[in-house]
């Protein structure tokens, strides 16, 4: 596969480098070869290796870009292997043709870890229109080689190879006699959870669907998708008020009444959510995990209590170390005090960074930049403070604790809205 990549950037001339990235499992950061869940792991590690040479060759370490090629059939895909796991309709939109690469999913300095360099790094995927039958004859027009890896095409392999299977053999039921033994049992329940489930879509969803429509259906989707992220983005620059000093979001209650779809309402609560959240910023434990009594029951709260006079706050503690309280017709959504015998492990030792002028990233919410070495034999420690669980930047000696001037420190809050 690399020798036809090489051959390809070759042929496109000048300007065009080709960089093969190995990855030497059991080294180099990477873990031993996996001997089960071999999908996922492969995945994180590609995308750990393509995060680590943009790096190397972006003498900014920011505003780099990752172009993929999923293209359409892949979107279709993505919307059947989601509508197997019941997801609404924002999750079938599919796969986002331009992203954060986000924080990582994994603990901090393994693989799949990106931090907040993450933040800075996009995704984009230019082809996500074009059928893969066009992509191949444009490579057949032009002579440009390509490579097929054969393990896309094992229906044991991955549910979505048996979803690639059924649209390609034209399987519309998974359980019929003709096809015995074609699929394991627990990807022939997904499938036919296709068929169930994709009947409360309009219009409906089956593995019986044409796959020109289901192009359409994902397409139109995505549009969907796009017009509400856009939308709530608009109604929160200027109904909310975002403190960055706090990491906290306020919004009025009345504003929040005038929003009556629940496909809104719901991207409010997953771009707030994330937004405030400890969570690594792009995971879904920063969104709820999307999980649907979570979003029902976060619903309920926002949209369906109606205080009443003389009440005091209402609060209420949905996930993702977050909590939601009402007070006085307005919501504030702050990051959730953790557990008190839990607080110590947010006090860091940093003081090497310190002493070297570099920056550290705390509570995957803020960042901590020393603007210049900081010339001490203490201990320089990062701790909690206050009832919003913001950082303060300590020096420790046998006197006690000095909290450091901020000339020599500037501490911001790193998460973006979208």
């Amino acid at each position: 596969m690399s020798e036809t990549a090489s051959s390809s950037a070759r042929r496109l001339g000048s300007g065009i480098v080709h960089i093969t990235h190995r990855i030497e499992w059991g080294k180099n950061g990477y873990p031993s070869i996996p001997q089960e869940h071999t999908e996922g792991i492969a995945r994180d590690a590609r995308y750990w290796g393509l995060f680590q040479e943009m790096m190397k060759h972006n003498r900014n370490h920011s505003d780099a870009m990752l172009l993929t090629g999923h293209h359409a059939d892949d979107q279709v895909e993505t919307m059947l292997l989601r509508l197997s796991a019941g997801s609404s309709a924002l999750g079938l939109a599919g796969t986002r043709r331009l992203r954060r690469w986000g924080m990582g999913s994994h603990c901090e300095n393994g693989v799949g870890w990106y931090g907040e360099q993450g933040l800075d790094v996009w995704i984009g995927r230019p082809l996500l229109s074009v059928p893969k039958s066009r992509i191949l004859d444009t490579c057949e027009a032009n002579g440009l080689e390509y490579t097929i890896d054969p393990t896309n095409f094992q229906p044991d392999y991955a549910l979505r190879n048996a979803i690639r299977d059924t649209l390609k053999v034209g399987v519309t039921d998974p359980f019929d006699p003709d096809f015995a033994d074609r699929y394991i049992p627990s990807h022939a329940s997904s499938l036919a959870l296709i068929n169930t489930l994709g009947q409360n879509f309009d219009p409906p969803i089956s593995l019986a669907t044409p796959v020109d429509n289901l192009r359409t259906i994902v397409t139109s989707l995505e549009q969907t998708l796009e017009q509400t992220e856009e939308r709530i983005i608009a109604f929160l620059l200027e109904h909310a008020t975002l403190d960055s000093q706090l990491g906290t979001a306020t919004l009025p209650l009345s504003a929040l009444q005038s929003l009556k779809d629940d496909e809104e309402r719901k991207m409010l609560l997953y771009t707030i959510t994330r937004y405030v959240s400890p969570a690594p910023w792009g995971d879904l434990r920063a969104e709820l995990k999307r999980k649907k009594e979570k979003v029902k029951r976060l619903l309920e709260a926002v949209w369906e209590i109606t205080p009443r006079a003389g009440q005091g706050p209402i609060s209420i503690t949905p996930g993702s170390g977050v909590l939601w309280k009402l007070r006085k017709g307005e919501w504030t959504v702050q990051r959730m005090m953790p557990p008190r015998q839990m607080t110590q492990i947010y006090t860091v030792d940093v003081t090497e960074k310190a002493r070297e002028g570099g920056s550290i990233l705390w509570d995957n919410r803020f960042s901590i930049r020393f603007l210049r070495p900081v010339h001490t034999n203490a201990k320089v420690l990062v701790r909690p403070s206050g009832p919003y669980f913001t950082p303060e930047v300590v020096i420790q000696d046998d006197g006690g604790h000095a909290i450091l001037q901020l000339d020599t420190i500037r501490i911001s809050f790193c998460r973006p809205l979208w």
